[in-house]
């Protein structure tokens, strides 16, 4: 049987976990049984991982709009510089155009056509690879849309662990510490003797792994 007093400090415990308060835990005195013993560590050492999972929950809910921000600025870094790539591989074309059309015009008149002719297939021939190469480029830039799809999914399934996330916060009614500081800066008090639990800051890069990021 437990002691009337360890039941209502258990109680009281309990149900600050209720409402979300997790910074406290139930004393241990020295004189319980063994069997009282085993159910306070327990209860305790569940507390401990609940406040560690808030803490795990409050920073990575919080670290993913700014990573989905982060993307969203590269991609549109990358859109501004595909365009002026693409419309500068235009430009280029156009004047390959107005040369092949100028080196046609000389290659009309015999007597230029004589001495210049195979300077003037060269030229052409330069110009062809040129077109090539340009094309090239052209090709590769298309590449960057579907680029462009591919990270939309990757945004979706980051909204979407959010989401899962701040459900999970909601199931343990799970809250700031009440200290005022952001999670993740602020250590939260245990026990005399005992390893004060961190957040992670490791987690959201093996996080950000898993995706391939």
């Amino acid at each position: 049987m437990l002691d009337e007093n360890l039941f209502n400090q258990i109680v009281e415990v309990i149900q600050k976990i209720d409402d979300g308060d997790l910074n406290h835990e139930i004393p241990a005195p020295t004189d319980l049984s063994q069997d009282a013993q085993k159910l306070v560590s327990y209860l305790n050492d569940n507390i401990k991982n609940l406040r560690q999972l808030r803490n795990y929950i409050l920073q990575i809910k919080d670290e993913i709009p700014q990573l989905v921000d982060g993307i969203q600025d590269v991609l549109q870094t990358i859109e501004k510089s595909t365009i002026r790539v693409l419309d500068s591989t235009d430009g280029i074309l156009e004047q390959h155009d107005s040369i092949e059309k100028h080196n046609g015009l000389l290659k009309q008149n015999p007597a230029l056509n004589r001495v210049f002719g195979p300077r003037l297939d060269k030229i052409t021939q330069s110009q062809d690879k040129a077109r090539m190469f340009a094309f090239d480029i052209i090709q590769s830039q298309e590449f960057q849309e579907l680029t462009r799809k591919q990270t939309d999914q990757l945004v979706g399934v980051l909204e979407d662990l959010k989401n899962r996330l701040l459900g999970l916060q909601a199931l343990f009614n799970l809250k700031e510490d009440g200290s005022g500081e952001e999670v993740g800066t602020h250590e939260v008090e245990e026990q005399e003797g005992e390893t004060p639990v961190r957040a992670d800051q490791d987690l959201v890069d093996q996080l950000l792994a898993e995706f391939g990021i």
